[in-house]
């Protein structure tokens, strides 16, 4: 799980997109002199001088609106919503970047105290450090990275497509990600380094590059973003490349102010607090399960990784995951038409057309779309593999091409993707969770294909499953869930199932074998993949924060062991591996949530008191609403 920065205050600026080159109608009639105009003044505190924290110009407001502002009337919103928006956010940003600094002056955060006061730099780190032989990248360096990728990104919205992309030859429907995969959260220090080192690509080497860096700078001198100080051909002098590098540092600045207060709060929550939060969350489901079947049941549906069933009162409850073999269009035609009404006889009838099912990997369209991919391996990687120990290789055969081999750049050409039958694909996937092939239970239910009983826990189960569920799943709402799907015990009379009857009598079965088994079932919508996840009965009762943490290890530590594990782990929180273990969870979700809450009164506190200390020109951006 990804540490999120909480962008309560919006600073980082978005990804340049193709529509913005079509906001030039914003700015195109205006002058220099102009843009140059102010807008608004914010002086919070008396000392502080003309610049860029106590002026907001008119060329602020432009870049703001083409860089996202201009995302939100594309939405719907009008355009004098937006523009108020857009000034009212970059007061906010100005006037509590004023309350950082003062705040920060000749504390332990004054780390540059040559520069002004009030020069943002005096804040941030500006060098490089070695730390225990790991390279960590200095605020600015951290805000000179984004604006030079955020230039180059422009730049590249400009330059010419290739008259044949080779990740055009293989065209796939577009695959669900994992929920935490940021494809950019990969990029190493290092790499961030060499990055900057390289500066921006303005195509010295490269005609097509070339032009399309002339193109990004006739974009801003139509827009009047070149400024008084700007070098012809050197973009870096742009009033535009300036504003992104001072947004950026202000985005540090207020990462730092963040980091810091989540520290302090850390450091005010004691283990015991935290036994008070989980006593507090059991006893909640105490009270409400043991009178309300039905709270039960959508708690069951609702349940979280932060927020987990730790109480049941009931039996015959739990979570199956579910990997669905899809029926083909023509399968669904032939199924539809049965004519027998006898149950067996039609289950025998649809076996025999799901006889032919065919199953591939879905996540030829990932590699495509040049997500975390090692090519050597054929396996995802960062936040695209499931399983970390033993990710599943891509099932097909992939062709690499080198766009910038000093970049790390690469396009790829999918050139098959293995198909299997579903004996070939049942021998791969137990080979795979399994180490082997599985000898199946006797059945003599038409619906069921295979039937595993594995009473032994195999190592990294739930990931293997997982992996499998996104390679090769047809149901998209069995990615990217807690568990898998909620399974209850036989409605009564009164009640109707939730699943097809085939699937809900394999998921109760499945729930009574345990361990790491799986049923593989047939429905009108193809083949279900059933695997064990986790049964919930009345011995269900984690009643302390300790007996949770212990079901959850497998171990027998004592109240005190959790509490020196858990000192240990503020300690190593930057560092912390596990980030999915429940403490670690358990104690982010009230750093981030009491935080956040600070951090946006904050913001509204400080602007409120501050209001008085703004003064707006309105009528200097009069035309921007017409325009």
């Amino acid at each position: 799980m990804k540490k999120r920065l909480t962008l309560i205050f919006s600073l980082i600026l978005a990804v340049i997109m193709a529509f913005s080159v079509s906001a030039c109608n914003l700015v195109s009639v205006n002058k220099e002199d102009d843009m140059a105009q102010v807008i608004a003044t914010i002086t919070v505190a008396d000392d502080v001088p003309d610049g860029n924290l106590k002026i907001l110009k008119k060329r602020d407001l432009a870049i703001a609106y083409m860089n996202y502002g201009y995302y939100y009337v594309y939405q719907g919103y009008d355009k004098t919503t937006t523009i108020d928006y857009l000034v009212k956010q970059l007061v906010s940003t100005r006037i509590l970047v004023q309350q950082i600094i003062t705040e920060f002056y000749n504390t332990e955060y004054d780390i540059n105290p040559e520069k002004d006061k009030w020069d943002v730099e005096r804040y941030l780190s500006i060098n490089n450090v070695q730390e225990e032989g790991k390279l960590i990248l200095s605020d600015y360096n951290e805000a000179l990275y984004n604006t030079i990728k955020s230039i180059n990104t422009l730049i590249d919205s400009y330059e010419e497509a290739e008259e044949t992309k080779y990740s055009d030859t293989y065209s796939e429907t577009v695959r669900t990600v994992p929920s935490d995969a940021t494809n950019d959260t990969t990029v190493s220090v290092e790499e961030k380094k060499e990055y900057i080192e390289k500066g921006i690509d303005t195509g010295v080497t490269d005609a097509k590059r070339k032009k399309a860096f002339n193109k990004a700078l006739k974009f801003l001198e139509v827009n009047k973003l070149l400024g008084d100080g700007y070098e012809t051909g050197d973009i870096t002098t742009t009033d535009y490349y300036k504003s992104m590098l001072h947004d950026n540092e202000k985005a540090q600045l207020v990462k730092i102010y963040e980091d810091k207060m989540k520290a302090e709060f850390r450091a005010t929550v004691s283990y015991q607090q935290l036994q008070e939060v989980y006593a507090e969350m059991y006893n909640t489901q105490v009270s409400g399960y043991s009178t309300s079947i039905s709270d039960y049941s959508t708690a069951l549906s609702n349940a979280s990784a932060t927020s987990p069933i730790v109480y049941s009162p009931y039996s015959g409850y739990g979570y199956v995951y579910n990997l669905l073999l899809g029926v083909n269009l023509l399968q669904k035609t032939e199924i539809s038409a049965i004519k027998a009404t006898e149950k067996t006889e039609r289950a025998e009838v649809r076996r025999d057309i799901l006889a032919s099912t065919t199953v591939k990997d879905q996540r030829a369209s990932w590699i495509l779309s040049g997500y975390d991919f090692d090519y050597n391996g054929l396996v995802f990687t960062g936040d695209y593999t499931l399983c970390k120990d033993a990710p599943l290789t891509f099932k097909g055969k992939v062709t690499q091409f080198v766009i910038d081999e000093e970049e790390k750049q690469y396009s790829y050409r999918i050139d098959e993707i293995e198909e299997y039958s579903l004996d070939a694909f049942v021998l791969m996937m137990e080979e795979y969770v399994y180490g082997s092939e599985q000898e199946g239970e006797g059945t003599q239910d038409p619906s069921v294909f295979k039937k595993v009983r594995f009473d032994e826990s195999v190592e990294y189960f739930d990931g293997k499953i997982n992996e499998l569920l996104f390679a090769f799943s047809t149901d998209p709402g069995s990615l990217n869930t807690y568990k898998g799907y909620s399974i209850s015990p036989i409605p009564d009379f009164s009640e109707s199932e939730t699943y097809k009857q085939e699937f809900a009598d394999a998921g109760r079965e499945l729930l009574t074998m345990g361990g790491s088994s799986y049923i593989m079932v047939a429905t009108d919508y193809g083949y279900h993949v059933m695997f064990f996840s986790q049964i919930l009965n009345v011995d269900t009762n984690y009643a302390t924060l300790e007996d949770y943490l212990n079901y959850l290890t497998g171990e027998q530590k004592t109240a005190e062991q959790w509490e020196m594990y858990y000192d240990e782990m503020l300690i190593d929180w930057d560092d912390f591996e596990d980030t999915d273990f429940y403490l670690y969870l358990l104690m982010n979700a009230q750093s981030e949530s009491l935080v956040s809450s600070k951090l946006s009164e904050l913001e509204n506190d400080i602007y409120e008191r501050n209001q008085s200390k703004v003064v707006k020109y309105t009528d200097r951006y009069s035309d921007f609403l017409d325009s």
